[in-house]
């Protein structure tokens, strides 16, 4: 007898998106990055980010593959470089900029 074969996009339509799973974790690190650190040094506060925050966000990411806009939107920082007071009224990319974040 032959096993059914279901094609990859009937796979994993069915799956639980694994986006939102990994930004919902990044997001409680931030948040905690924010709650803990006593300085809000915009060297430190990056540091802290791209050590405990960052290696959520790329792991595995070939095998997730945002490319949906909404989903590479979700993955950004922005939430993260937002809050920070020095950086609050500069727009996203000149706040990646400031902390050495861009690519």
């Amino acid at each position: 007898m032959y096993a059914h074969y279901k094609k990859p996009t009937q796979i994993f339509r069915n799956v639980r998106c694994p986006i939102l799973d990994i930004v919902v974790r990044a997001s409680v690190r931030a948040n905690l990055i924010h709650k803990c650190f006593l300085s809000k040094d915009c060297a430190t506060m990056a540091r802290a980010f791209i050590v405990y925050v960052n290696p959520l966000l790329e792991y595995a990411s070939q095998a997730w593959s945002p490319y949906q806009l909404k989903d590479i939107k979700r993955i950004e920082s922005r939430r993260f470089t937002k809050r920070l007071p020095v950086l609050s009224h500069l727009n996203y990319t000149n706040q990646l900029k400031y902390l050495g974040l861009e690519r």
